[in-house]
């Protein structure tokens, strides 16, 4: 489970590394969220585990995550699952401010909010009057004078790390990952699909096509594409903007070539005879718009 702990730091420090500070910044970036959220699932469950809690003024080592779950869940409380999902939702719901700590101590504060969580339902246990006894507390007519007791600890079982249980876990994470990327797959390929249907509409208006797609698949702004003209030439930005938008959805660039075959972006077409960045960017921009408007007519 140690493993499973190790992976969850090491995308926070990937997310540290490409600074990442905010859900938002995580969300435009959907296969870092799918792994950041598939390591964060598999981390409460690491949380819910712990066997031991600490220990409180008095130098007592306080019960676990473990031991409390299994209370609540012979109490029917609630259960181990929905615990785990209580937990995985609260990490995302603060997860702005979990990514704005110090990368030492993003773990130790998700750690917290798995605690925290934990925390709440046993204390409404409480709440409603259900005595709490401490695993280590001898069972009533166990034990005698010259023997140790025998504890609550001793008689429950602890099916933590069941064989079988943990199979199943993990059998259940491989099944989920499986329909993630099953689902990855669709979403690519549907993506694929769209964008080679957008450039043959737009085929004989290859200003528009150029446009479209660094504006809507590459993410570039007008002004950024401007400048690539300016610099570059009108030609060498045109095949750039194709080159990078094939590479990037996994196209073969021969596709994009073959459905402009005999098309080329002339330096008018683009403002670019100007040689003002500022006139360029707005002729892109009202390409892009001509591009989007002709596609949803």
């Amino acid at each position: 489970m140690k493993a499973t702990c190790t992976v969850f730091v090491s995308i926070l420090h990937t997310l540290h590394e490409a600074g990442i500070t905010t859900v938002s910044q995580l969300a435009a970036q959907p296969q870092l969220h799918a792994r950041f959220w598939l390591a964060a699932k598999d981390f409460c469950r690491f949380a819910l585990l712990s066997k031991t809690g600490g220990k409180n003024r008095g130098g007592e080592i306080l019960p676990g995550n473990a031991h409390k779950v299994d209370v609540l869940e012979r109490f029917g409380a609630t259960t181990r699952e929905d615990l785990e999902a209580d937990c995985l939702i609260r990490i995302m719901e603060k997860l702005d401010r979990v990514l704005q700590q110090p990368p030492a101590k993003q773990k130790n504060y998700c750690y917290t909010i798995c605690n925290n969580m934990v925390n709440d339902h046993f204390r409404k246990l409480s709440s409603i009057g259900i005595p709490m006894v401490s695993l280590d507390s001898p069972l009533w007519g166990t034990g005698g004078a010259e023997e140790d007791p025998c504890t609550y600890g001793d008689r429950i079982p602890d099916h933590t790390y069941d064989p079988e249980r943990l199979h199943l876990e993990q059998e259940s994470v491989k099944e989920l990952s499986r329909r993630l990327e099953a689902k990855r797959a669709r979403e690519h390929a549907e993506k694929q699909s769209i964008l080679l249907r957008e450039v043959s509409l737009l085929s004989p208006h290859t200003a528009e096509v150029m446009a479209r797609l660094a504006c809507s698949y590459l993410g570039m702004k007008p002004r950024e594409l401007a400048g690539l003209i300016l610099d570059k030439g009108c030609k060498a930005a045109y095949a750039e903007v194709l080159r990078k938008a094939a590479q990037e959805n996994q196209i073969r660039p021969e596709q994009l070539r073959s459905l402009l075959s005999g098309c080329a972006v002339t330096e008018e077409s683009v403002k670019a005879d100007s040689g003002n960045q500022k006139m360029v960017a707005g002729q892109i921009s009202r390409l892009a718009y001509r591009a989007d408007k002709r596609l949803h007519r």
